[in-house]
């Protein structure tokens, strides 16, 4: 069966935005798998009747594969900014490699037990292992065409803090890729100018949400409510809320949905500090169900996005479905 799409994600659960992007998906092919490296079992939202869930562990599995790794090193030498990297730590970049391939025939056995034909279309939704295992089996004729999306953390490189970060095997990867679909300009000029080999493959296609309609709520008129919602890893610069709010002379209720994330008690911190016409309300880690409940039944002033990277991040999106005023941040700046 041809009109097969095969999807590969980290955890159904955890990519919220990708259950609006399934209900679109459906209509177009007889036949959706998805192929997810963490378990599910809390995964509750209703499919339609022609998706199937699958869960695939990734194994360490050294054995050597030398020929299929010098036929992927050529791809990667002739990008000279990283090839130092690749012979200071050949050995790890090897039993890498060797995980991978080993990975890749695994998922193979599996696809052909599914009776997946090669001509159905392998869509990895974030650049990441996946890619890599699908790359491989791309390399070997096993599928004919490789999509992925790029978001954040898979196309950035300083959204990492390892000294020097780079992506392993990623000109390879570039190579055996039909389409690169980008959520942000931003993203795409990113990628399109760390390996211009990948310039006539990407595209933009953005993420989204459904217009929830404007809310007929009234405020209280005790606070400004202001909200924001992300995680507090560093790239989302949340810590630059509380030096706002530290300058604001009237009374505002900061409500912050997310949670993890390096900067989270820096951020703890500094609202011990804020000025007592300031108060703060951490919801922590919420459902896309529940943050749309929440901004259904409550009233908000403002929503804030202080993210360094994104171009045009689906929670503003979200925010002004209902209705709800938008304000981002670039960088440090207004």
């Amino acid at each position: 069966m041809d009109n097969q799409l095969i999807i590969f994600t980290y955890s159904l659960k955890s990519d919220t935005f990708l259950y609006a992007e399934l209900l679109f998906l459906s209509k177009k092919y007889h036949q959706i798998h998805i192929f997810q490296s963490l378990s599910d079992t809390l995964f509750d939202r209703k499919l339609p009747d022609n998706i199937q869930i699958h869960h695939f562990e990734f194994a360490i599995n050294h054995k050597k594969n030398i020929v299929p790794f010098i036929k992927t090193m050529a791809a990667e030498v002739f990008h000279f900014k990283y090839l130092h990297r690749y012979l200071f730590k050949l050995r790890y970049y090897f039993a890498q490699f060797n995980t991978a391939y080993n990975n890749a025939q695994e998922l193979l056995i599996v696809l052909n037990t599914l009776s997946v034909s090669s001509n159905s279309v392998f869509y990895t939704y974030w650049f990441d292992n996946w890619t890599h295992l699908l790359s491989i089996l791309k390399s070997e004729k096993k599928i004919n065409t490789l999509i992925t999306r790029i978001h954040g953390g898979d196309v950035y490189e300083y959204q990492h803090k390892e000294f020097n970060f780079f992506f392993p095997f990623r000109n390879f990867q570039i190579q055996k890729l039909n389409k690169i679909v980008a959520i942000s300009n931003d993203g795409l000029n990113h990628i399109s100018k760390t390996y211009p080999a990948c310039k006539n493959k990407v595209a933009l296609s953005r993420l989204g949400t459904n217009d929830n309609g404007i809310s007929h709520l009234k405020s209280n008129g005790k606070s400004f409510v202001l909200v924001s919602c992300s995680s507090f890893y560093h790239f989302k610069n949340v810590s630059l809320i509380p030096q706002i709010l530290a300058q604001i002379k009237f009374s505002l209720h900061w409500i912050h949905i997310g949670s993890d994330g390096d900067e989270i008690e820096i951020v703890k911190e500094a609202v011990k500090k804020l000025p007592s016409n300031i108060t703060v309300e951490f919801k922590g880690q919420l459902s896309q169900e529940k943050v749309f409940d929440f901004y259904k039944n409550n009233y908000v002033d403002l929503f804030i996005n202080t993210s360094k990277s994104e171009g045009l991040p689906v929670s503003l999106m979200e925010a002004i479905s209902f209705g709800i005023p938008i304000m981002k941040i670039l960088g440090n700046k207004l």
